[in-house]
């Protein structure tokens, strides 16, 4: 239900946004200074942030700026992960089934890198390894094989049994099953794999969704700067070794620095939003009650600074992703930091990210909104220093989410000293 509502709202927003930004450049490749032409509009953006999601229909009057890149998909990046060599292609049944099981196409497919549970199956057929498959009058023979191979194996691994059923859920594959005179007695390995139920039970809190074969379960609730109570995840478990290093051959290419490993524990929403590290204990779906805090205001990417946020939206204006500011060059160009899905964090234009964080996979183009958040708690800084009779410490607000300091205050407790006993503030100046 907030999925729908959500997406109304920020579509509304869509309506409403008559100047955007255009810029042009591979999604997949290095950007040069050269490569981007820009369209500036300099309209004044004012904080809708703030509004609840029942009335900002009625009450929405600011101009919302958008950030739009068009970008036309690199070649050699779609041929790396949609296409097979042609020894593969002409190899035996299984050898290809094993080729296609194992390439980046299906790892994207099984970790996801969207934010929540997927909701829409990508057809398989876009890849030439599967094409051939199901061209194979062999396929289902081999299919019965190799899931008689994975379930009953001296080592059962999860991970290969997630990407067969993600294999087993293709229309087209079901179809050539559903022909079979009787699934149970010829295929009852194929058959037992799609009968198969997940029991969902968990001492946490109520389930939430499946993401990449790992279940997460409510973990209560954070709150945003200004009290208002957002739903936070845990998984039922972590990523195994073997995972972490298929989804690092997934999701490391072209030129992207990967600034932390692969975890099931957060993702990109927890990690711009909640807490910039890579201790986060959380996982964040639904990132309404953020956006629509008072201490949140939507700004223009003239306007954009390092520690702000990004979101990449889809075309109905759904949130797919959420990043920080890592850097603005002098030219303007904009470094986002960002955690892709249970893959690690990366480093990276704002272009070259997944597929699937683009509003239109097919054309490339990209629809970003930025914004600028802090949770701000006063803390001490760890500064001190002494001078005459007192000692002196120095306290700030500092943000909880990315540590920006602001409004330093200094604090003073008498002190004999030096030398100074180890002694706390009492009293602000």
């Amino acid at each position: 239900m907030f999925k729908k509502i959500f997406s109304l709202t920020l579509a509304i927003l869509l309506c409403c946004s008559t100047p955007i930004t255009v810029f042009t450049q591979a999604e997949h490749s290095h950007i040069e200074e050269n490569d981007v032409s820009v369209c500036i509009d300099e309209a004044a953006v004012t904080n809708t942030a703030s509004l609840p999601l029942e009335t900002v229909t009625e009450e929405l009057e600011a101009v919302i700026t958008d950030y739009v890149l068009t970008t036309s998909l690199d070649s050699e990046y779609l041929e790396w992960l949609l296409c097979a060599p042609d020894e593969i292609l002409s190899a035996t049944t299984f050898e290809l089934l094993d080729y296609f099981l194992k390439s980046p196409f299906m790892g994207q497919q099984i970790f996801s890198v969207s934010a929540t549970p997927a909701d829409r199956e990508i057809d398989f057929s876009c890849h030439e390894a599967f094409r051939e498959l199901i061209s194979r009058e062999d396929c289902i023979e081999v299919l019965e094989s190799y899931a008689g191979s994975i379930l009953y194996g001296s080592e059962k691994n999860e991970l290969d049994i997630t990407k067969l059923e993600k294999l087993l859920a293709q229309p087209s594959i079901k179809s050539i099953v559903s022909d079979l005179p009787s699934t149970a007695s010829s295929c009852p390995n194929l058959q037992s794999i799609y009968s198969a139920s997940e029991v969902v039970t968990s001492s946490v809190g109520h389930y939430v969704g499946s993401i990449g074969g790992i279940d997460y379960y409510s973990a209560g609730t954070i709150s945003t700067a200004n009290e208002r109570d957002v739903e936070v995840c845990t998984p039922h478990r972590e990523l195994t070794p073997s995972e972490v290093t298929y989804i690092n051959n997934t999701f490391d290419y072209v030129g992207n620095i990967r600034m932390n490993e692969p975890t099931a524990v957060y993702n990109c929403h927890s990690y711009a939003w909640y807490q910039f590290s890579n201790s986060n204990p959380y996982w964040i779906m639904d990132i309404s009650q953020f956006l629509y805090d008072s201490g949140c205001t939507q700004i223009a990417h003239t306007s954009v600074q390092t520690k702000d946020i990004i979101i990449y939206v889809d075309g109905y204006g759904y949130p797919l992703h959420s990043g920080v500011v890592y850097g603005v060059s002098s030219s303007g160009e904009i470094t986002i930091c960002s955690k892709w899905g249970q893959a690690g964090a990366y480093l990276h234009p704002i272009g070259r990210v997944p597929k699937e964080y683009c509003s239109n996979p097919s054309t490339g183009e990209i629809r970003c909104y930025f914004f600028r958040y802090h949770d701000y708690e006063n803390q001490n800084t760890g500064e001190e220093y002494h001078s005459g009779f007192y000692h002196y410490f120095e306290y700030a607000d500092i943000c909880k989410i990315c540590n920006n300091q602001i409004n330093t205050t200094w604090s003073r407790v008498p002190c004999s000293g030096p030398p100074c006993a180890i002694i706390k503030a009492r009293q602000k100046i």
